[in-house]
């Protein structure tokens, strides 16, 4: 009776580490560490200028880089598109891997905005989903945007807001 209770014991214990491994490693990653996933923000052209880079960037080459004030005027003359992402939203995630993936059209700039930390950014947008893209001039005004929700992939943004 005594190895039947050891051997019960040592299931349950068994289970509850195996639980508790799974949940630790598929907790979402805090928002400002740097992972490989996000390293996919990139330049079409590895010679152009990064999101860190105090380079003038090309009026050429299309790019993804993170939102930051510096940016949006660095990227003024440029088609710009403000990408409402979401590190703990599986559709944002696939949208960042398909733009990451894609040959981003010359004069074009994507800047990945975090939904959850830009209020303002999303209330002067008017953007109330995460997955969304917003077409802005070079005033900094929505000229047009487009909820990738439903089909999170640049294609679809591609179509929707690029001429």
């Amino acid at each position: 009776m005594n190895k039947i209770a050891l051997i019960s014991i040592l299931a349950i214990l068994t289970l509850i580490v195996g639980a508790g491994a799974f949940v630790f490693l598929s907790k979402p990653e805090p928002e400002n560490a740097i992972s490989t996933k996000d390293s996919t923000l990139r330049t079409q052209n590895t010679d152009q200028p990064t999101a860190q880079s105090t380079e003038e960037p090309s009026q050429t080459a299309g790019s993804y880089v993170e939102y930051s004030n510096e940016n949006l005027t660095k990227y003024s003359n440029n088609t710009r598109l403000l990408f409402f992402h979401a590190p703990w939203c599986p559709q944002c995630r696939e949208l960042d891997a398909s733009i990451a993936a894609s040959s981003i059209p010359a004069n074009t700039t994507i800047l990945k905005v975090d939904y959850d930390t830009s209020q303002d950014l999303r209330q002067t947008y008017g953007v109330t989903l995460q997955t969304t893209v917003v077409k802005i001039d070079a005033a900094g005004e929505k000229v047009d945007s487009f909820v990738a929700y439903d089909e999170p992939t640049f294609a679809s943004v591609e179509s929707a807001l690029l001429p």
